[in-house]
This record gives structure tokens, C-alpha cells and sequence, in this order.
């Protein structure tokens, strides 16, 4: 019985095999994105850095035609470009999700939209064919990442230099991968990809389009009123049930004497201090005009993400948006909403929640 299941397993997957990839890919980034822990997680950093290590064993050990010789071996070696697209396919999700949990903007999207494509051709094994290069390739983007989301949360900070100085750790760890292939012809071709994609990297960085890891927005919402008591925040609006969707008070009815208080849910890793600009615009007749730009200051290691918030009194009816940026200028996330002058004058109805 349990061979003809094997069997109908084996012909359903070959009826459907052009599938395959696809189906692998979008299976395991929703594993991912159900299990994957804090971005500071030790156990999670650990994991990452073993599959770091065995995918460069396993492109050094391939670039230099390396044949096992004890049966076990032979057999485990078999399955060396399973094991690879696995490991690479992991760690490509991880990154992927980190970023976008910090991604808020067209471009950045874009990034991840790369991202995702990479993680299908990695699993789609055929692309492979192309270039032998293409695993290497995907290796050092995950090293570039891995670098990026680890320097912040060591140094406790980011910024250009930090940032500069996750390219250099990433081109760091690099190295003995091209000193074991010094007596093969890869070391200058990845030498090459490696200068390549560490260019790109600070491309996409400087401008904009690579989300502010390890940081993530949680929460940004407009509220009425907004009272911190005894660890918790009591939020006051007048939004109907239905509007579901909407973060708080999205369309202000303004009343005299109405301030927009806006509530602001930060992750940052535990020993990463930072400030954090609100940036306040309103809508003019041919582009955004600048309000305000308020400073916050957040500090990290809460699970729940570090709570805050601002706010406003002199504002004008109109279509607004305020933006939560790094102080390289980065967007973390941003929230449109609009004032709109209240008429009546009968009591409102106040709706509340506490968190």
C-alpha cells in the first residue's frame, strides 16, 4: 500500500512538475512568514549563519569538482544542489520578509519584487543552466542581507556608515570563499560579481529604495484623543465599525478645539536606539507641502515595538499624509487621511480602545 501511494505521489508530481517551483515557492515563504521570529532572534541568527557556512562548503566544494569517494558521501553529495536551492531558498525568505516588514514605498516594493523573483529562480533549478554563477550570485545577496540586518542591531544604530560598514563585513565574509577557489579559474569572476553587487547595493541604498532593516513599523494610526495610564494607551475616535479598514480617524471631521493625535508602534532590536522623524504634509494645488517635521526618539527590545506619539494642532482642512522616516531619510511607512471641517454641533459619539 505504502508503494502505491509513492507511486501515485511520484506521477501526480510529474503530471504537474512545470508547477513545481511555483508551488515550492509560495509554499515556503508563507512557512516562513508563519515561523520566522524576531529579526534579533539569537536561535534565528545562529540558523542563519549555519546556512551561510554550508552554502559556501557546498559552491566551494562544487567550483573545485569535488568527488566524494566513501558511499555515504556519494549519496549525500547527490543531492548537493537539493540541499543548495534549499538553503539558499530559506535564507532569501528571511530576508525578503525582514525587508518588507520594513518597506512602505513604490520602490521599495520594487526591491522586494526582485527579491521574490530570486527566490523563484533559485528554486526553479533550471535557470541554473544559464550560469554556474547564479548560486554564487544569490549567496552573496544573502550575505549583503544577512550583514545588513546584523551590524545595526551590534553597533546599535543606523545610518550611512552603519551601512557602509555591513557592505565591508559582508565583502569580509566573503573572502575565504575566493581564497578556497584561488586555484580555479572562479576567484576572478566572483571577485567581479562581488564588487558588482556590493555596488548595487549602495545604489539602492542611497536611493532609498532599500528598506531601513532591522527596523519595522507596526502600527500608524490617527486618533482624537490619546492618554497613556499604567503601561497602556486609551485611544479615542469617531470612526463607524464598518470602516474597518481605516487606521483610527482616516477622515477627520474637525470640530474648534480638536487636536490629531497620531500614534506611532515602532519594532527595533533590543539595543538599538534611534530617532525617528514625523514628517507632516498637506496637499497643495501641484504637490505636497511640508507642515511639520517632528523628532521621535525610540529605543528597542520591546516585542510589542516601541510606542509613541505626536501631536497636532494648527492644521488645515485638506488631504494630508504624514511620514515615519530614518535619519537618512528613509521611509519607514507613511499614512494619508483627511480633515475635513465638522458643521453639526450635536454630541459625538466616542468609540475607544486600549492596547
Amino acid at each position: 500500500m505504502l508503494q502505491a501511494y509513492a507511486t501515485n505521489l511520484k506521477t501526480f508530481y510529474l503530471k504537474h512538475e512545470r508547477w513545481a517551483p511555483l508551488s515550492f515557492f509560495a509554499a515556503g515563504f508563507l512557512f516562513d512568514i508563519v515561523t520566522l521570529g524576531r529579526i534579533d532572534d539569537l536561535w534565528g541568527q545562529i540558523q542563519q549563519t549555519l546556512y551561510l557556512l554550508l552554502v559556501g562548503l557546498i559552491l566551494v566544494l562544487s567550483f573545485k569538482d569535488f568527488q566524494p569517494t566513501h558511499p555515504t558521501l556519494i549519496k549525500i553529495w547527490n543531492f548537493k544542489d537539493e540541499g543548495l536551492s534549499f538553503l539558499l531558498g530559506s535564507l532569501l525568505s528571511f530576508y525578503t520578509i525582514f525587508y518588507f516588514k520594513a518597506s512602505s514605498t513604490i520602490s521599495s516594493f520594487l526591491f522586494l519584487f526582485v527579491l521574490c523573483l530570486l527566490i523563484y529562480i533559485n528554486e526553479a533549478r533550471a535557470f541554473w543552466k544559464w550560469s554556474r554563477f547564479i548560486p554564487m550570485i544569490l549567496y552573496i545577496i544573502c550575505l549583503i542581507s544577512y550583514s545588513l540586518c546584523l551590524v545595526p542591531i551590534l553597533v546599535g544604530g543606523i545610518g550611512p556608515w552603519i551601512f557602509i560598514a555591513s557592505l565591508l563585513m559582508s565583502a569580509l565574509f566573503f573572502m575565504p570563499v575566493i581564497y578556497f577557489l584561488r586555484s580555479t579559474l572562479a576567484p576572478m569572476q566572483t571577485g567581479k560579481i562581488l564588487a558588482s553587487t556590493l555596488a548595487i547595493f549602495a545604489l539602492l541604498y542611497f536611493t532609498s529604495v532599500i528598506p531601513p532593516v532591522p527596523l519595522a513599523l507596526n502600527d500608524l494610526a490617527i486618533y482624537r484623543d490619546l492618554k497613556k495610564e499604567d503601561g497602556h494607551y486609551h485611544f479615542s475616535y469617531t470612526r463607524s465599525p464598518w470602516k474597518f479598514w481605516q487606521k483610527g480617524d482616516q477622515h477627520f471631521l474637525a470640530r474648534p478645539g480638536d487636536k490629531i493625535y497620531l500614534y506611532v508602534n515602532v519594532f527595533s532590536p533590543g539595543g538599538l536606539n534611534e530617532k525617528l522623524f514625523v514628517r507632516w504634509e498637506l496637499r497643495g494645488k501641484f504637490n505636497w507641502e511640508p507642515q511639520d517635521l517632528i523628532p521621535i526618539e525610540i529605543s528597542g527590545g520591546r516585542s510589542e515595538g516601541f510606542r509613541g506619539f505626536t501631536i497636532k494642532q494648527n492644521y488645515s482642512p485638506g488631504d494630508w499624509r504624514v511620514m515615519i522616516e530614518t535619519q537618512d531619510k528613509r521611509e519607514l511607512g507613511r499614512l494619508n487621511f483627511t480633515v475635513e471641517l465638522d458643521s453639526e454641533t450635536s454630541p459625538r459619539e466616542f468609540r475607544t480602545h486600549v492596547e
